[in-house]
């Protein structure tokens, strides 16, 4: 950085910063002090501020290591007038260990081990060490005096425990008193599992409670602890999930997504200019990522419920709807989640992997995102496959049913039309997608009419009397429905898996959670 003025010349900035805060000097002899009380307003200030999709104020600590009486004034400061932790580090000169030597005076007076005078003693021979002028002294002794009296704000490091440890102690220890969902914020921010537990289990939670870090959570791709909040808090997603809460989520998408893309495409075809993304939009980007005659529930009037306020009405399914915003971020362990605790059907998954597989497409620039994303539409797939699998071994009939039916939940697709527009080949060539090929080509013929009978009747039409044989309607493997008759069997059949089969699929795909 080059500087002009009387010091013209060149200055050396830090490489390992990402951002430089420049500050013209009012005052050249007061240089020091007048950073410091700046750099504080700046930190007061961003403390003040809240974390993006939470309603917790931004954690803010600071860390002394050496320094001299400015280091002091500033420690002073936070402490005294904003409220601010501390974080020592001993054995590193200056400030710091004059301070942390002061701290353990003080608490041996407090525990009698040391009387007052004494105290008073020691406390002038630690600041001695500064060699100070015999005012600045006696300022120094005040400033320390003040901040030892709030010593919930003061830690010292210890490096058996680790910095990241000690500096999530410091901020719990710093936020005593207050409210708990504070505390369960600042856990799930600094993701540590074991202090969201214990809060979790200690405490009663209601769902206004835990709203704001369920949010901050599905925002961040944080799936444990969503999962930990519906386990063991009980937390109802039906009741937070309105439609203003989902709005709000598809507009908090990465802007460097494929999804914020296309969404923005979207956005800008509209006749009326809105900043926000709306439900409509995502459900153009779904008919446009699946196929055209793809009816997604966002396109129609499908979204309200109970007659309430348009941004208040809720979803008969928020599972699905979070499973379905999950699979456009590429949050896989979060979708996976959300399609195992909703209806694990078939159709869920070849929808997953056929929008994985055209937004993989999508992305050129990052061929590392594309096959993260083209593997995790193959996962999705081996899913299908695991579900089609269980349900052919249980029903052959059934399973050929399903195959074939319109899915509400998946806009009125079916999963032949799904499996085929992903080009999911492996699933097609599975025994119970060939068996209702076979059914819908053969109909009640019987197995045993090999292809030479019906190719000699063809020519010898008579023939078929005697070579050609059928099945009875009792036999189970006869496709006894039409296509058209299959598409009409009642909504059970959407989902045909019972949770008892699911959970070797979920056994089998645990190790999965953390791949991508």
């Amino acid at each position: 950085m080059k500087s002009h003025g009387e010091d013209s010349g060149s200055k050396q900035l830090e490489p390992n910063h990402t951002h430089f805060i420049l500050v013209k000097d009012r005052d050249k002899e007061n240089e020091n002090e007048d950073e410091a009380k700046i750099r504080n307003k700046l930190v007061s200030s961003i403390a003040l501020q809240n974390i993006k999709g939470s309603k917790a104020n931004v954690p803010a600590l600071y860390l002394v290591f050496g320094g001299g009486v400015t280091a002091i004034e500033t420690v002073h400061d936070v402490v005294v007038n904003s409220k601010l932790p501390v974080l020592l580090i001993p054995s590193s000169g200056g400030a710091a260990d004059v301070l942390t030597d002061a701290f353990k005076a003080s608490r041996r007076k407090n525990d009698s081990d040391l009387g007052q005078l004494s105290y008073k003693v020691e406390l002038n021979s630690i600041i001695g060490t500064m060699s100070l002028e015999s005012n600045i002294h006696i300022h120094t002794k005040d400033q320390i005096n003040e901040i030892l009296k709030r010593k919930h704000l003061i830690n010292i490091y210890n490096k058996e425990v680790g910095i990241e440890e000690e500096i999530l102690r410091a901020l719990m220890k710093a936020s005593r008193g207050s409210k708990c969902e504070d505390e369960l914020q600042l856990a799930v921010i600094w993701n540590r599992m074991e202090r969201a537990k214990e809060l979790v289990k200690h405490n009663k939670w209601e769902n206004r409670d835990l709203e704001s870090v369920v949010h901050y959570s599905l925002v961040n791709n944080q799936s444990k602890f969503v999962k930990l909040f519906i386990d063991e808090a009980h937390f109802d997603l039906k009741k937070f999930l309105s439609k203003g809460e989902l709005i709000k989520l598809y507009n908090e998408v990465s802007t460097s997504s494929v999804l914020y893309e296309l969404l923005s495409k979207e956005r800008a075809k509209r006749s009326q200019k809105t900043c926000d993304f709306t439900l409509v939009d995502v459900g153009n980007v779904l008919k446009q990522l699946i196929f055209d005659t793809y009816k997604s529930s966002y396109l129609t009037t499908a979204t309200k419920e109970d007659g309430k306020d348009d941004d208040q009405s809720t979803f008969k399914d928020p599972l699905r709807e979070l499973f379905v915003w999950a699979v456009l971020q590429h949050h896989f362990s979060m979708a996976k989640l959300f399609w195992m605790r909703g209806k694990p059907s078939i159709g869920g998954a070849l929808f997953a992997s056929k929008v994985l597989k055209e937004m993989s497409s999508l992305v050129k620039l990052d061929p590392q995102a594309s096959s993260k994303m083209y593997n995790s539409a193959k996962e999705f797939q081996t899913m299908a496959i695991d579900i089609l699998r269980l349900c052919f071994a249980d029903d052959r009939r059934m399973t050929s049913t399903l195959l074939v039916r319109e899915l509400h939940d998946w806009g009125h697709a079916t999963c032949l039309n799904l499996a085929t527009t992903g080009r999911n080949k492996e699933f097609i060539a599975q025994d119970g997608v060939q068996n209702l090929l076979s059914e819908l080509w053969m109909g009640r013929l019987s197995r045993g009419t090999g292809f030479f009978k019906v190719g000699f009747c063809m020519l010898v039409p008579f023939s078929c009397l005697f070579l050609v044989t059928f099945m009875s309607k009792d036999d189970p493997s006869v496709p006894f429905k039409t296509i058209r008759e299959h598409k009409a069997t009642p909504n059970t059949l959407d989902n045909y898996t019972s949770h008892e089969k699911l959970t070797k699929i979920e056994v089998k795909h645990d190790d999965s959670d953390n791949q991508l």
